[in-house]
């Protein structure tokens, strides 16, 4: 038998809680076999290691004993985890011939699959419980309500795999490097329209957390933003009421909701959904340091520099944050340098400007290559990071210097409709380098581009949401209103 290295990891972590006490569940035999191969093997080769068939078996039986804490579990997933192990209980049993046992367990598991919403638990119960009232208590009549009940569990199931596939074959197809992008959006509209048609007594909970993936995926490629928002309202409402005990599709929810209300700039709304998302999540886990990025960028769009620093600072400064994953903290890296530019733009006060040398773009550009390689996306905030702060040094022979590389730059990979603001803000700082940093000179140069910049608002634009972390106009203002002021000193 071949087991993976995770599943002993799982075993020893998860269940038994960092200790080796399972060891004692294996025989001598089991237990030499085991050692040898966690010794002998590389921890980066331990893979797919080769293991013998008893090994393996009493492995996989020890997650029979696993007892998820309700610190870390949902009260959903924690009886889910009871529900698979009685059933695998209840089957083995059938299967030893203790029918009246296993028959005990499948009414159980009956009445919680339907409370549950979990019908492949459904069909296999109802199954067992309508041949035994059939046959062995007589009652047909009680055999029909089991029947008809495997009947509707069986279309769910159906209902769950036509919305996985097409979850499934929409992530494919929006992965691919060369895809055709009218043909994906004509397929996730024709898929959320024929799924909006299944009656609503045929969704389950597992059916509504591919059904909105796949609706944020349609409105996301049409851009329509404000359609996205009064979707996902309906989803967040529709699990809050039916759904309350999955507080992590909740919680996922929000995020989504939150970000897509900055998107339109419904900032009061905003604010709500993150400050519940906040009091609802475990404090320095993952959904909750999203919160909190959020409320940052929150602050931010709404001018709150100050602010918004400060709150960073606090959410980032444990250990719990630098345990996030490497793009997770990029990403936030990212925002606070915006954040800290803009608040020297706007600050008036030149002893304040003494922080300008500790901001080291070199060594945060080094800590996200993954956005050097995003041409079209992530890159793009990078550049005008780096323009501004050259902007923000009076760096004019940097500007001077990158000039041509971000011309050939912007007509390769930004001569896109989405791209459309980034391209326009882009050769507006651009201009203030070539006009000497003179703030008459410059304004007069940019105004036509200014203009071209608000007629297409932030709201309504077709770029990513995460590409735009400041309103260029804000941006802009800030940029001017620096000029004008080193001029007068």
């Amino acid at each position: 038998m071949v087991i993976d290295r995770e599943l002993t990891l799982i075993i020893e972590q998860t269940i038994f809680h960092g200790n080796k006490k399972w060891y004692s569940f294996l025989n001598k035999k089991e237990l030499q076999e085991f050692e040898y191969l966690d010794l002998n093997t590389p921890k980066t080769s331990r893979k797919g290691m080769k293991i013998s068939s008893s090994l393996g078996s009493k492995l996989i039986s020890l997650l029979l004993l696993f007892k998820p804490s309700r610190f870390k579990f949902s009260l959903r997933q924690r009886n889910i985890f009871e529900l698979v192990k009685r059933e695998a209980a209840a089957n083995i049993l059938m299967k030893l011939q203790a029918r009246k046992s296993s028959i005990q367990i499948y009414k159980w598991i009956y009445k919680k699959s339907k409370e549950y919403q979990e019908p492949a638990h459904l069909v296999n119960a109802s199954r067992n419980l309508f041949i035994h009232s059939g046959t062995i208590k007589r009652d047909l009549k009680e055999a029909k309500k089991y029947y008809d009940s495997s009947q509707h569990g069986l279309k769910l199931i159906s209902q769950e795999i036509k919305v996985e596939w097409y979850y499934t074959d929409l992530i494919g197809y929006y992965t691919k490097k060369n895809r055709n992008e009218k043909a994906l959006k004509e397929k996730a509209k024709a898929y959320i329209d024929e799924l909006s048609l299944i009656e609503e007594n045929e969704r389950t909970i597992s059916f509504y957390r591919y059904y909105y993936v796949i609706g944020i995926l349609n409105f996301e490629l049409n851009h329509k933003y404000f359609e996205l928002c009064e979707f996902l309202k309906k989803i967040l409402e529709k699990f809050e009421i039916e759904y309350p005990h999955d507080f992590g599709q909740i919680l996922l929810l929000k995020i989504y909701y939150s970000n897509y209300l900055l998107r339109i700039r419904d900032y009061e709304k905003a604010f709500v959904i993150i400050s519940d998302g906040e009091l609802l999540s475990r404090p320095k886990t993952v959904s909750w340091f999203r919160f909190k990025e959020l409320k940052v960028l929150l602050l931010l769009r709404q001018k709150k520099s100050k602010e918004a620093i400060e709150l960073y600072n606090r959410s980032t400064s444990s250990r719990s944050f630098k345990n996030l994953r490497a793009d997770v903290i990029a990403r936030n890296n990212l925002l606070i340098n915006y954040i800290e530019v803009y608040n020297l733009l706007i600050n008036l006060d030149l002893k304040f400007n003494t922080r300008v040398g500790k901001l080291k773009f070199g060594k945060f550009l080094n800590s996200v290559p993954e956005y050097n390689k995003d041409k079209a996306g992530m890159n793009v905030s990078i550049i005008i990071l780096q323009l501004v702060y050259y902007i923000l040094v009076n760096a004019s022979a940097k500007i001077e210097e990158r000039t041509e590389a971000i011309d050939k730059y912007m007509r390769r990979y930004m001569r896109t409709d989405p791209l459309f603001r980034s391209f326009t803000f882009m050769k507006m700082l651009l201009e203030v380098g070539k006009q000497n940093f003179h703030p008459v000179a410059v304004e007069r140069h940019t105004q036509a581009l200014l203009v071209k910049l608000r007629s297409v608002p932030f709201e309504k634009s077709t770029h990513p949401s995460e590409m735009e972390l400041i309103e260029y106009e804000i941006f802009w203002e800030a940029i001017m209103l620096h000029l004008k002021n080193r001029n007068k000193k």
